[in-house]
């Protein structure tokens, strides 16, 4: 496990050259966000999309009867809001903040103009959608085969690549994910995801540190994964 801890996650400002970047922060405005900040609701006028500097977002929707199913959680470097790409004018999902941070904000139609000049950001967005997709996909496929453990497992090893910062033969979770985020994130309840989170701190599969999760055992999480 590397180290840096977005190292997995695929930028769109990577697809950018310096020039384009640095015009794009003095002419796109950006704002600041603060812990659990509404950014967007199901309906709204996609009008912008958003690109993360500083913070984390989840994305995520809400059923009739009011259960939320998080569709995904994004750190800094990762774009969001991509439902002018899609042919969509109005947000498919709500858009939440995790913690505090800052967002560049780029008008719709700006954006696709970035996308005309720069074949590489076409192919960069691409692979983001596909990506996600994918993810969706393993997502219901563990939603359908798996029990809460192996999701669990599965979801703990996913945020360890995405959101993992090494720490010796540990690996600390840096987003701030409460219990109701997981249980949302995999499908189960609050009580029965901080009971199984016991179970593996039982197991010295994890520990907690001031409201962070440590992951100590790797294997024996990859084990429950794929079993």
């Amino acid at each position: 496990m590397n180290n840096d801890k977005n190292n997995n996650r695929i930028t769109v400002l990577s697809a950018l050259s310096p020039k384009q970047q640095l015009k794009l922060s003095l002419e796109s405005p950006s704002r600041n966000i603060s812990k659990r900040e509404q950014i967007y609701l199901p309906g709204e006028d996609a009008e912008y999309v958003y690109v993360i500097q500083s913070g984390r977002v989840k994305l995520s929707r809400c059923s009739e009867c009011g259960k939320e199913v998080i569709l995904s959680i994004m750190g800094p470097g990762e774009v969001f809001g991509l439902e002018p790409l899609l042919g969509h004018s109005d947000r498919r999902a709500q858009a939440v903040a995790l913690e505090g941070g800052r967002l560049l904000a780029l008008r719709r139609d700006r954006f696709q103009e970035l996308i005309l000049e720069s074949p590489e950001l076409l192919m960069t967005l691409l692979r983001i959608v596909n990506e996600r997709l994918w993810d969706s996909r393993d997502n219901l496929s563990r939603l359908v085969f798996s029990d809460v453990k192996g999701r669990l497992a599965a979801l703990l090893l996913n945020l360890a690549r995405s959101e993992g910062k090494v720490c010796g033969n540990e690996i600390r979770l840096e987003a701030p994910i409460t219990h109701q985020d997981l249980a949302n994130l995999i499908g189960s309840t609050r009580e029965t995801t901080t009971a199984t989170l016991n179970q593996f701190r039982r197991a010295q599969l994890i520990q907690f540190d001031r409201r962070r999760i440590v992951i100590s055992g790797l294997g024996g999480l990859e084990a429950l994964a794929a079993s």
